[in-house]
């Protein structure tokens, strides 16, 4: 999937990646996914905990979370094991 594709991109069936027209926009398989969201990163779930991926289905940044969730007007809440925060999409 290109940069500009992950608009399109809509959560599979069973959760564990994305879909364009119904085919897999990458190989990997996560636990969980959730939508994209601007600039292009989806939360996901992982054996090594919770991060955003891009739209290769690689993880957005290195730190890794109990909970991530969306983003929204730039920043997306992230639940750490030291508490709560926002994170930037570099990390």
């Amino acid at each position: 999937m290109t940069a500009a594709h992950w608009r399109l991109a809509r959560v599979s069936p069973d959760g564990t990646h994305h879909v364009v027209d119904g085919v897999p926009a990458y190989a990997l398989r996560y636990r969980e996914v959730g939508k994209y969201h601007e600039p292009g990163v989806a939360p996901a779930v992982d054996d090594h905990g919770a991060t955003h991926v891009d739209v290769l289905g690689q993880p957005a940044y290195a730190p890794r979370f109990v909970r991530t969730f969306g983003f929204y007007e730039g920043r997306a809440a992230v639940h750490g094991t030291d508490g709560w925060h926002h994170i930037l999409p570099d990390g």
